[in-house]
């Protein structure tokens, strides 16, 4: 079960609530094109755009989970539908997109049926975009804690209950790999975590 801890520093490496406050709990995301794009680049014989990288913010009030719609156009991905949202300007519509957010920090990965796609243009941290708004249909499978006096948030992945009735999968080493990285002296696998999220 990854487990995410992230404590945000002023200048002077001293824990500062502030901090938090300004930047908001974020974590490190990586957008590619869904799987099964790759897969048909791939038989195409066709070359594979690189993941676009920026920062995920947790976002408690966005039901779903969104990604920046020029992020996603760029990647070459086609929008594969419409939804219509609630925003603070009113109701609008806004297109969906086929989706992989990879966490690099927490070894995890999760592909999306859809996103909503929006415009965070201009959401910029320490020099890095916001490109993903993560949303409750990720967070109803966590743990977030928001520890605004101690300027942290520890966020936990419980993605792969199995008594969760959303369809997901988890791809591990073979254990053959698992018995050679052992032999290797290192005492874990580095196993990347992987979920499948379809739509409700």
């Amino acid at each position: 079960m990854p487990v995410h801890n992230r404590f945000f520093l002023s200048q002077g490496n001293q824990i500062n609530p502030a901090v938090l406050v300004q930047a908001g709990p974020l974590l490190q995301v990586e957008v590619s094109i869904p799987s099964a794009l790759a897969q048909f680049l791939t038989a195409q014989n066709q070359s594979i755009p690189a993941p676009v990288t920026g920062w995920a913010l947790i976002d408690t009030g966005a039901t779903r989970s969104c990604v920046d719609s020029k992020a996603i156009t760029n990647l070459g991905v086609n929008p594969i539908g419409v939804t219509t949202t609630g925003t603070a300007g009113g109701r609008v519509q806004q297109h969906l997109y086929p989706a992989r957010f990879r966490f690099p920090g927490e070894a995890l990965e999760l592909e999306f049926s859809s996103v909503i796609g929006v415009d965070l243009s201009g959401q910029s941290i320490a020099g890095r975009d916001i490109i993903v708004l993560l949303g409750r249909d990720v967070l109803s499978r966590c743990v977030l804690i928001y520890n605004g006096p101690g300027g942290f948030f520890t966020l936990t992945f419980s993605l792969f209950a199995s008594s969760h009735p959303t369809p997901q999968s988890i791809q591990s080493p073979p254990r053959s790999a698992r018995r050679a990285y052992r032999r290797s002296g290192q005492s874990r696998v580095p196993t990347l975590r992987r979920a499948h999220l379809w739509a409700v």
